[in-house]
C-alpha cells in the first residue's frame, strides 16, 4: 500500500486535522478578547481572561505537538521535550498519563511515532481512563508502547485502519489520515506497528530496527 493508493490527498487531510485541533483553543482566545472588550460585561473580565489565557495555552500546546509530529525534523528529539508535549496533550482531557522512558533521547521518527499513538490514544479514552507511555531499548532498536484502559476505550474504525496501513473507505478522513500517516513513518524506519484489544484494555506498540 503507498500513500497514492490510499488516499491522494493525504497531506490535505493532515493539514485539515491540525487547523481542526487548533480551531477550538483559538476560538476560545477570541471568546475571551471579545468579552474583555465589551464594556458591558465588565462583571466577567476575570473570567474572560481566565478563558483566553487557558484557551492561549492550549493553542500553544497543539501547535507545538503539531509541529513536532508533522514536521520535518531529522535530529533526536529529547525525552523531557516529548513528555512535555505529551503532557499538553492531555492536559485537558478526561484521561491521565504515566510517563516512563529510560532513554535520554530518541530518533525523530520514533519520537513523532510515540506522540501520533498518544494521541489516538487520547482519542480511544475520550470517557476517562489511563495511559502509560514507555519507551525502551531493545536489541539495539527502540520499541515503544503504550497501555490503555478505560470504561468505554473504543478506537474509531478509521483510526484502525489507518494504524494497519488500510485506505479510508468510509468515515471521517480527518480520523484515519493521522494513523495512516504514522503507519507510512513506521514502515519507512523499518519498524512496525500492533495493536492488541481486549474489551476495556489496549496494548499498542512500535518496535524500530538499530
Amino acid at each position: 500500500m503507498t500513500v497514492q493508493d490510499a488516499s491522494p490527498n493525504l497531506p490535505a487531510a493532515l493539514v485539515g486535522r491540525v487547523i481542526h485541533d487548533v480551531m477550538g483553543p483559538l476560538s476560545g482566545v477570541i471568546s475571551g478578547l471579545d468579552l474583555l472588550n465589551d464594556p458591558q460585561a465588565r462583571d466577567m473580565h476575570l473570567d474572560a481572561l481566565a478563558l483566553a489565557t487557558a484557551s492561549a495555552r492550549a493553542l500553544h500546546d497543539a501547535t507545538a505537538f503539531a509541529r513536532i509530529l508533522y514536521g520535518a525534523a531529522s535530529a533526536p528529539l529529547d525525552a523531557a521535550a516529548l513528555e512535555s508535549l505529551a503532557r499538553g496533550l492531555f492536559a485537558d482531557q478526561r484521561p491521565v498519563l504515566h510517563w516512563s522512558m529510560i532513554l535520554p533521547a530518541v530518533p525523530a521518527v520514533v519520537g513523532r511515532t510515540l506522540l501520533g499513538l498518544l494521541q489516538v490514544t487520547a482519542e480511544a479514552l475520550a470517557a476517562g481512563g489511563e495511559a502509560k507511555a514507555g519507551v525502551a531499548s531493545l536489541n539495539g532498536g527502540v520499541i515503544l508502547r503504550i497501555d490503555a484502559v478505560g470504561p468505554r476505550l473504543r478506537f474509531s474504525p478509521e483510526a484502525l485502519a489507518g494504524l494497519r496501513g488500510l485506505p479510508c473507505a468510509q468515515g471521517l478522513i480527518g480520523k484515519w489520515a493521522p494513523s495512516f500517516y504514522l503507519w507510512t513513518q513506521v514502515q519507512l524506519a523499518g519498524g512496525v506497528i500492533e495493536l492488541k484489544t481486549d474489551n476495556a484494555r489496549a496494548v499498542l506498540t512500535a518496535q524500530f530496527p538499530p
